[in-house]
């Protein structure tokens, strides 16, 4: 099968390792899904021993975060369709870094529901975002 026109050849391996985008990926892919992968760890341990929530009350938050995240690997999949997927990399990265804090910070049982929603959307989201920018890293 022919390449598409303006399409270039495979790069070899070594040639992906000299790119400043690959090392850039990489180390932005490595602290993203260490906070989320971190986070979510932990949750619920930080929810039942520091918050003193009840066992049934943390599943349910964490059902929350669940649904965040099949929410968040939709939208940011048609986000990653319609914007350039650097914006869209970079909004989910946001979106990670506002929610950790509110996780920790919620006054209040909604708002703690709420924070849970968003940091699912982000979490969903970051695991989605990578393998899409990994070909097409000057997207």
């Amino acid at each position: 099968m022919d390449p598409a026109p303006g399409a270039r050849a495979a790069d070899s391996i070594l040639d992906v390792l000299r790119q400043p985008a690959f090392h850039l990926l990489a180390l932005g892919s490595m602290a993203s899904i260490g906070a989320v992968g971190g986070t979510s760890q932990n949750l619920k341990l930080y929810l039942a021993m520091d918050r003193g929530m009840a066992q049934g009350l943390a599943a349910q938050l964490m059902s929350v975060v669940l649904l965040g995240s099949i929410a968040g690997r939709l939208l940011m999949g048609w986000l990653a369709d319609r914007w350039p997927r650097k914006r869209v990399m970079l909004l989910i990265y946001l979106i990670v870094a506002c929610a950790i804090p509110l996780l920790w910070a919620a006054p209040s049982l909604n708002t703690l529901r709420a924070a849970a929603f968003v940091f699912g959307i982000g979490l969903g989201g970051d695991y989605m975002v990578i393998p899409l920018m990994a070909p097409t890293s000057s997207a």
